[in-house]
Protein backbone atom coordinates (compact mmCIF):
# COMPACT_ATOMS: atom_id res chain seq x y z
CA UNK A 1 0.00 0.00 0.00
CA UNK A 2 1.16 3.26 -0.89
CA UNK A 3 1.80 6.31 1.82
CA UNK A 4 -0.38 9.00 1.48
CA UNK A 5 1.92 11.63 0.40
CA UNK A 6 2.76 9.71 -2.92
CA UNK A 7 -0.64 9.81 -4.08
CA UNK A 8 -0.08 11.98 -7.11
CA UNK A 9 -3.23 14.21 -7.96
CA UNK A 10 -4.91 14.01 -4.62
CA UNK A 11 -5.53 17.08 -2.16
CA UNK A 12 -3.94 16.40 1.11
CA UNK A 13 -4.16 19.36 3.40
CA UNK A 14 -1.87 19.75 6.18
CA UNK A 15 -4.27 19.64 8.92
CA UNK A 16 -5.25 16.35 7.22
CA UNK A 17 -2.51 14.31 6.50
CA UNK A 18 -4.19 10.98 6.95
CA UNK A 19 -6.87 11.66 4.38
CA UNK A 20 -6.50 12.05 0.50
CA UNK A 21 -9.25 13.87 -1.42
CA UNK A 22 -10.02 13.56 -5.21
CA UNK A 23 -13.05 14.28 -6.93
CA UNK A 24 -14.82 16.47 -9.70
CA UNK A 25 -18.78 16.88 -10.47
CA UNK A 26 -19.83 13.31 -10.82
CA UNK A 27 -17.05 11.35 -8.59
CA UNK A 28 -15.10 11.70 -5.09
CA UNK A 29 -12.68 9.19 -3.70
CA UNK A 30 -11.34 9.33 -0.34
CA UNK A 31 -7.63 7.30 0.51
CA UNK A 32 -7.04 7.37 3.97
CA UNK A 33 -4.77 5.92 7.08
CA UNK A 34 -4.68 6.16 11.10
CA UNK A 35 -4.66 10.12 12.10
CA UNK A 36 -2.01 8.86 14.54
CA UNK A 37 0.93 8.17 12.46
CA UNK A 38 3.02 10.55 10.98
CA UNK A 39 3.30 9.05 7.75
CA UNK A 40 -0.08 6.92 7.69
CA UNK A 41 -0.52 4.21 5.10
CA UNK A 42 -3.93 4.05 3.17
CA UNK A 43 -6.26 1.57 5.19
CA UNK A 44 -9.69 3.17 3.79
CA UNK A 45 -10.49 3.66 0.30
CA UNK A 46 -14.41 5.00 -0.36
CA UNK A 47 -15.76 5.89 -3.58
CA UNK A 48 -18.46 8.42 -3.25
CA UNK A 49 -20.59 10.10 -6.73
CA UNK A 50 -23.47 10.77 -8.92
CA UNK A 51 -25.67 8.11 -9.29
CA UNK A 52 -25.84 9.11 -13.13
CA UNK A 53 -21.97 9.92 -13.91
CA UNK A 54 -19.21 7.03 -13.60
CA UNK A 55 -20.16 4.61 -11.13
CA UNK A 56 -17.49 1.93 -10.19
CA UNK A 57 -18.83 -1.51 -8.99
CA UNK A 58 -18.17 -4.64 -7.46
CA UNK A 59 -17.52 -7.74 -9.90
CA UNK A 60 -21.31 -8.64 -8.68
CA UNK A 61 -22.59 -5.13 -10.54
CA UNK A 62 -23.05 -3.30 -7.00
CA UNK A 63 -22.00 0.59 -6.48
CA UNK A 64 -23.25 4.22 -5.87
CA UNK A 65 -26.64 4.17 -6.54
CA UNK A 66 -27.85 0.15 -5.98
CA UNK A 67 -30.57 -0.69 -4.29
CA UNK A 68 -30.33 -2.40 -1.02
CA UNK A 69 -32.02 -5.45 -2.66
CA UNK A 70 -29.57 -5.38 -5.19
CA UNK A 71 -26.45 -5.51 -2.47
CA UNK A 72 -28.44 -8.16 -0.80
CA UNK A 73 -29.09 -10.56 -3.81
CA UNK A 74 -25.20 -10.38 -5.07
CA UNK A 75 -24.08 -10.65 -1.19
CA UNK A 76 -26.58 -13.06 0.50
CA UNK A 77 -25.55 -13.60 4.65
CA UNK A 78 -23.50 -9.89 4.40
CA UNK A 79 -23.24 -8.46 7.59
CA UNK A 80 -25.54 -5.35 8.64
CA UNK A 81 -24.48 -2.51 10.81
CA UNK A 82 -24.12 1.87 10.99
CA UNK A 83 -21.77 4.41 10.53
CA UNK A 84 -22.00 8.23 11.07
CA UNK A 85 -23.41 8.11 7.33
CA UNK A 86 -25.99 5.53 8.07
CA UNK A 87 -26.78 1.89 8.00
CA UNK A 88 -24.08 -0.17 6.01
CA UNK A 89 -24.03 -3.63 4.08
CA UNK A 90 -20.55 -5.48 4.74
CA UNK A 91 -19.28 -8.32 2.93
CA UNK A 92 -16.26 -9.93 3.66
CA UNK A 93 -13.74 -9.91 6.88
CA UNK A 94 -12.27 -6.73 7.94
CA UNK A 95 -9.09 -8.15 9.26
CA UNK A 96 -8.42 -9.22 5.43
CA UNK A 97 -10.27 -6.15 3.89
CA UNK A 98 -13.82 -5.90 3.30
CA UNK A 99 -16.19 -4.18 1.59
CA UNK A 100 -19.27 -1.75 2.94
CA UNK A 101 -22.18 -0.46 0.94
CA UNK A 102 -23.40 2.80 3.14
CA UNK A 103 -27.23 3.00 1.99
CA UNK A 104 -29.18 6.18 2.55
CA UNK A 105 -31.52 6.03 4.97
CA UNK A 106 -34.52 7.28 2.82
CA UNK A 107 -34.35 5.53 -0.38
CA UNK A 108 -32.19 2.43 0.83
CA UNK A 109 -29.68 3.00 -2.09
CA UNK A 110 -25.72 3.31 -2.19
CA UNK A 111 -24.37 6.73 -1.05
CA UNK A 112 -20.52 4.91 -0.80
CA UNK A 113 -18.56 2.13 -1.54
CA UNK A 114 -15.82 1.55 1.07
CA UNK A 115 -12.72 -1.04 1.10
CA UNK A 116 -11.01 -1.09 4.66
CA UNK A 117 -9.77 -3.76 7.01
CA UNK A 118 -11.26 -1.41 9.93
CA UNK A 119 -14.37 -2.47 11.68
CA UNK A 120 -16.54 0.10 10.22
CA UNK A 121 -16.21 2.71 7.66
CA UNK A 122 -14.87 5.91 8.74
CA UNK A 123 -17.91 8.53 9.92
CA UNK A 124 -15.29 11.55 9.39
CA UNK A 125 -12.18 11.87 7.69
CA UNK A 126 -11.14 15.32 8.69
CA UNK A 127 -13.30 15.91 11.55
Amino acid sequence: MSALPDLAGWSIRDSCRWAALWGDSELQLVAAGDSSESEPVVSEIAVLGSTTGPRPQTDSGVGVGSTEEQVRAAYPGAAEGTSGYGPWIRTGDPAQGAVYFTLYPDSRTVRQVTVTTRDKPSAEYCG
